[in-house]
């Protein structure tokens, strides 16, 4: 089957008040022996507009909140770690290929192409928590941990946050332990 994806996205924005919208995407492809459409997984995301605000990061933290403590924490972290202006932020939430497509190489065509068209809607910086950093990760799920830092680190995120081996699931507090960032498009 050809590697050639697709990406389509639905937008929602949140209450005028929040400078937010979420992103759902779905990656797919065509198998022209079948001439069938085939959903390869989705993803769900949220653009922040920190600059769009009176407030800047504060309203947008703010924002997050109203979606999940995670997002929070992955927002807050790019805060900290990020130096100058930025038009918009995205935070991945979550990610996902069908298990019959995974390793060969949707995932990374899939995130290629939703970073090409964030970058085209002015988002220049991304953030992620990636694999299982929780507490309820069962020990299946932590197994994954160093194989998906791995894989954003192919795609030029730089770890920029860890309490934790990259291995280990919990700091101690509860929390995510781990953020990885994309450094601004230049």
């Amino acid at each position: 089957m050809d590697k050639v994806i697709t990406v389509e996205y639905s937008f929602r924005r949140f209450d005028d008040g929040l400078e937010m919208m979420e992103v759902e995407a779905e990656a797919t492809t065509y198998d022209v022996e079948t001439d069938e459409r085939i959903v390869l997984g989705g993803a769900i995301g949220y653009v922040f507009k920190p600059y769009g605000s009176v407030r800047g990061w504060r309203d947008a933290v703010c924002a997050a909140d109203a979606v999940s403590g995670d997002v929070v924490y992955t927002l807050t972290s790019l805060e900290e770690h990020h130096n100058g202006f930025t038009p918009g932020v995205f935070v991945l939430d979550s990610i996902e290929i069908h298990e019959q497509y995974r390793n060969q190489n949707y995932g990374q065509r899939f995130m290629e192409v939703m970073m090409e068209d964030l970058f085209f809607l002015d988002v220049d910086l991304i953030g992620l928590t990636p694999g299982f950093y929780t507490p309820s990760a069962t020990e299946e799920q932590k197994k994954w941990n160093p194989r998906l830092v791995a894989f954003y680190k192919r795609l030029g995120f730089e770890l920029v946050e860890t309490d934790v081996d990259e291995g280990d699931v919990n700091d101690g507090k509860g929390d995510r332990s781990a953020c990885i960032i994309h450094g601004a498009y230049g």
